[in-house]
């Protein structure tokens, strides 16, 4: 009977260790590795850039190519932006609020 309790918490430990591994695996290929520079995303420093360029939710997120929706999720905690578009809003912290205004103007015109 040991021998037999033994093999059976055997087989639940590699199961576990499988059904971990099984996971890893699956998440790692979804993320490209060759991007550029990692970026990392803070909701207060995207609050923050908005209002330092004096912009509404719908007119940042029509300069990040998102929706206004999109900004106010992301802003909020309850959703964070991709890998692709992490690269336009690390783009859109160089800008100031002339540029800001002036690709606005532009794209409406």
């Amino acid at each position: 009977r040991r021998d037999v309790a033994e093999l059976k918490r055997q087989l639940a430990q590699l199961s576990r260790q499988n059904k971990s591994l099984q996971k890893n695996r699956d998440v790692a290929p979804a993320e490209p590795q060759t991007e550029g520079a990692n970026h990392r995303f803070v909701a207060k420093g995207l609050k923050s850039l908005r209002a330092r360029l004096g912009l509404s939710a719908a007119q940042f997120g029509k300069l990040a190519g998102v929706s206004g929706q999109s900004i106010y999720n992301w802003e909020t905690g309850k959703a964070v932006p991709r890998k692709s578009q992490m690269a336009a809003l690390a783009e859109l912290r160089s800008i100031g609020k002339r540029e800001a205004q002036a690709r606005l103007d532009g794209s409406a015109g």
